[in-house]
Formats: structure tokens, sequence, C-alpha cells
């Protein structure tokens, strides 16, 4: 018998193309957009489930995009939690992220992170490579991927410099191809630094972060000695994107009450330097990084805020990503083989936790990490946040009748932990952590 299942509606709008009313409906479950007459709609929303049957030159067209389908509500949670940790398991690609570092040249007013004077040693950098080399015997990869992240992984340059070429020739032996990323405050990324990282390192994505226009950006994030970074950080980011090499670089813009409006500066100086083709840009909500940072603004206000980006962008002739996709992986938590090593040898199965003393004891070892790459991973502190697919199921996570799990994946399991997750937070789709852009690889770390 057929049925509506999880979709949402836009309102009625006037297509003169066909001279007639229409809207879109969006299927979360296969995160598929269509466009119907809204006579069809008053049909489809009122319709029981015999009636839906009847619809035949219809259904097909709406059980393609998931919005009809056979199964109780019960069966399709199901079905989509199975797809979920399938993907989980099957992915062919062994994914890390490294800190080479815990400095930082910037202060940046929400970083919930401490830095110190610390890089990953060279006794750690040899059991990471011991340790990447035992997984890919464990299992047939085709990727082997890195991703280097902060504090400011440039300045751990060193440590990337002495990996680089051994990680490179190890995924060669296991006939692997080799991919990196790097998410960069953007002040040492020379155009000498960025073909090094493309060249030398496999660098294939870069991600740069500007708060706005210069007055926003300055103010938000400086130098620890408090000089401005803008000038610096846009200069470099001018010339690097006009590089003739075969890489993406991603521009974020972290956003909150304070600076919302100068992303639509930020675009427009942008577009001014002719780099519609050269760069994505998108804006993040500010959120709490083991800190108060991003609570003077509210869910739904970010939401217009970001449709005004949107409509900015498309006229600028940026390319916008309007729908969100189905999201099967939410974050590296959910994957079994994948793993955060830090500059203190440390091992998280998150991004957002490494640093920050919000989560150390008082024997300072963080409450989030699972390890160390001196005495290996414990089981129990993994499945802290590892678990979380299976935390849905039994209900523990409001998303059983959220129709947006499909298209979020649950969202963050550590904010479920915290406690920071409602279901209205669900039902508006903020903050979902496997949707945003800029990913590092299946995670989604904060710069």
């Amino acid at each position: 018998m057929m049925k509506n299942t999880g979709f949402t509606a836009s309102d009625c709008f006037w297509d003169s193309h066909s001279q007639s009313y229409k809207r879109v409906l969006f299927g979360t479950r296969k995160a598929k957009a269509i466009l119907v007459d809204e006579g069809l709609w008053q049909q489809v929303k009122k319709a029981s489930s015999r009636e839906l049957e009847s619809l035949d030159e219809v259904q097909t067209t709406l059980e393609e995009a998931g919005i009809l389908v056979r199964l109780s509500p019960e069966e399709e949670f199901q079905e989509v939690m199975q797809e979920n940790h399938e993907a989980a398991q099957a992915s062919k690609k062994l994914y890390f992220v490294v800190q080479p570092t815990a400095m930082c040249q910037l202060g940046c007013t929400y970083c919930g992170q401490l830095h110190r004077r610390r890089m990953l040693s060279p006794k750690d950098r040899e059991l990471f490579f011991e340790r990447v080399r035992e997984k890919l015997s464990q299992k047939k990869y085709d990727t082997l991927e890195i991703g280097w992240f902060g504090a400011e992984p440039l300045m751990g340059i060193a440590v990337m410099r002495d990996l680089s070429p051994k990680l490179k020739e190890l995924a060669q032996d296991f006939e692997c191809t080799y991919i990196s990323r790097v998410v960069t405050n953007g002040i040492s990324l020379t155009p000498k630094m960025a073909e090094d990282l493309i060249q030398k390192h496999n660098v294939y994505w870069i991600e740069v972060t500007i708060d706005g226009t210069e007055e926003f950006h300055n103010q938000r994030r400086p130098t620890k000695s408090g000089k401005g970074t803008f000038q610096t950080i846009f200069q470099n980011l001018i010339v690097v994107a006009k590089l003739d090499l075969d890489f993406h670089l991603s521009i974020r813009c972290n956003v909150d009450r304070e600076n919302h409006l100068s992303f639509l500066s930020l675009v427009e100086k942008l577009a001014e330097h002719h780099l519609q083709d050269r760069i994505s840009v998108y804006a993040a909500p500010v959120h709490p990084w083991g800190n108060e940072a991003g609570k003077d603004f509210t869910k739904e206000e970010f939401g217009q805020w970001e449709l005004e980006y949107f409509a900015h962008m498309l006229e600028m002739s940026f390319s916008v990503s309007l729908l969100p996709k189905r999201s099967k992986i939410t974050c590296m938590a959910v994957r079994s083989e994948e793993e955060l090593v830090d500059a203190y040898g440390d091992l998280y199965n998150c991004t957002e936790v490494s640093y920050v003393p919000r989560y150390e004891r008082e024997d300072g070892k963080n409450i989030f990490a699972i390890g160390n790459i001196r005495k290996g991973v414990e089981k129990a502190k993994r499945e802290r946040l590892s678990n979380f697919y299976h935390e849905i199921e039994e209900g523990l996570h409001p998303c059983q009748s959220c129709l947006f799990l499909p298209v979020c994946g649950g969202a963050c399991p550590k904010l479920w932990k915290e406690g920071k997750r409602t279901k209205s937070d669900l039902s508006s789709g903020f903050d979902l952590c496997a949707g945003a852009a800029g990913e590092l690889g299946e995670s989604s770390p904060k710069p």
C-alpha cells in the first residue's frame, strides 16, 4: 500500500513558463526534488493510501523521488539505518586526520582550542606510519587519504614533509591512490607553499577561512599579538586561486550576528577578482566549540541569512548547493577505521575535541580521547561516539520520526552526548554535521 514518506514542500508559486501554479517537493529519503502542479499537490496531500495508488500518471515519479513508498514507517526507518550501516562499513577509502602541530598564529575570538608549541614527535610519526600500514594490511582499499588539520597545519609543515613521501610510497605498496586535504588559516598559503602542497603532498582540496570583509575579519581572526590578517590571507588567496594546477580551493566564512552581513560583501569582493569558476565559497554558523561561541543568534536567523546569501551568490554567478544530499556517513565517528591523531599522539574519532581545555579532566586527559598512538585504542572509549547509529535505532535520540534523518544522518554524535541537540534542531535542519560544505573527508572540522 502506498503512503507519503518524508518530504517537504515549497510555497506555491506561479510558473510563467507553463502558466500554472507549482510547488517543489523534496523527498529526503532519496534527496530528490521534483516540480509538481499545485492541483496534484493538493491531491497527494489529501489522498488516502488507496487513493494514492490510483494516481497512475504520477505514481512512478513520486516513487522515484522517494515521496511515495510501500513500507511502513518502521520498515522505512530500518531500511535507512541499514543503508547507513552498510555505507559506513563498505568504504574503500582509508582516512586519517593528522594535526601535525598544536600551534596557530591566530587568536580567533570564537576558537575553543588552546594552542601550544608542540609538534608530532619523530617517534609518534613512526608509530602513526606503522598504524596506517597495519590498517592497510587488514582490508583492501583503493584510496589512502590524509586530512591535514589544526590548530594551523602549515605551522607543522616539517611534519608534513617528513610523512608525505613515506605515506605516498606506502600507498603505492598497497596499490592505493594517495591524496590529501588541508584546512588552513591561509597566512602561510603563499603560491610556493600551495604548489608544494599540490605537487609534493598530493593535496587536491585546500580550504581557507575568511570571516567577511577586512573590518570584521581582523576583529575576529587577528594574530595572537592582535595584528590584522585579512590582507595577507586575501592576497595569498587571489594568487593561489589562479594557479594552473589541478586542485580545488574552498572559502569558508564563519558567521554570527556580528558579521553575518559582511558575507555578502566578501562574495562581491571575490567576484571583483573573477573567481567564480576557481573557488567555492560558503557561510557556516559559529557554534560552541567547547565554549559559549555562537549563542547570540538562533538557527532560524541563520536560515534567513543563508537564503539571502544564496540569492546574492547566484546573482554574482557563484555556484550554490541549494539542497542537501543523502547522508549515510555522518562523520568519522561512525567509521571504525577512521581516526584523528593530534600533536601529542592522542587518538580521537571526532575532529571537534582535541586541544580543547573544556574537555580535559584534572589529570590533563581529554574525555573524548579514544587512545594514544603508543598504546592503541580503547574499545569502550571509541564506542562512546561510534555507537551513534545503534543509539538512534534504540530510540536514545529522537530521530526515528524526523523527516530529515536521511539527509542529516542524525547530525553530530558529540553534540548529542553533550545534550545540546533537540528534536526541534533536527526539524529545522540547522548545523548538520554531515551536510556542510568544505568537509575534511567525511568529517566536518571547523577551522
